[in-house]
C-alpha cells in the first residue's frame, strides 16, 4: 500500500466527504500522526482528555516503544463527542458489528473516490 501525506486542503475535502463514523478516525490519524492500527486499537483507558494525551504502550506501537501522543483541540473535541459503550472499551466502534473495526479500508476508499484523491495525496 502506498503511503502519502495530505496537505490541509486535501484533508479538509476528505474529511467533508467521509461517512460520519469515519470522520473522527481520520481526524485523529491526521492530527496526531498515529498509525491506523493504533487509532483503531485505541481504548478509553489510554485516553486522558483532561491532560490532552493518549498513552500508547510498547505493544500498541509498530516500533514497540511506548509513547505519549498529544491531542490537538479538534481531536480532543472529536474524542469528547465519541459515545462510550457500556459493553466495550474501544474508542471507535464499528457500527455494523458493534465491535472494533476490522476493515475500514472500504469506507476510506469511498471517501477518497468522492474527492478524487490521488495516491500522491492531492485532489484532481
Amino acid at each position: 500500500m502506498r503511503r502519502s501525506v495530505l496537505d490541509d486542503a486535501a484533508f479538509e475535502k476528505l474529511l467533508a466527504a467521509a461517512e460520519s463514523q469515519l470522520k473522527p478516525i481520520i481526524l485523529v490519524a491526521y492530527d496526531t500522526g498515529m498509525r491506523l492500527r493504533e487509532v483503531l486499537g485505541l481504548r478509553w483507558w489510554q485516553v486522558n482528555l483532561k491532560l490532552g494525551v493518549i498513552e500508547l504502550s510498547a505493544e500498541d506501537t509498530k516500533t514497540e516503544e511506548p509513547r505519549t501522543v498529544f491531542l490537538t483541540s479538534r481531536v480532543r473535541e472529536a474524542l469528547e463527542a465519541q459515545p462510550r459503550h457500556i459493553k466495550s472499551d474501544w474508542v471507535f466502534i464499528n457500527p455494523d458489528t458493534e465491535g472494533a473495526w476490522k476493515d475500514i479500508r472500504k469506507v476510506f476508499r469511498r471517501a477518497c473516490k468522492a474527492v478524487k484523491l490521488t495516491a500522491s495525496g492531492s485532489t484532481t
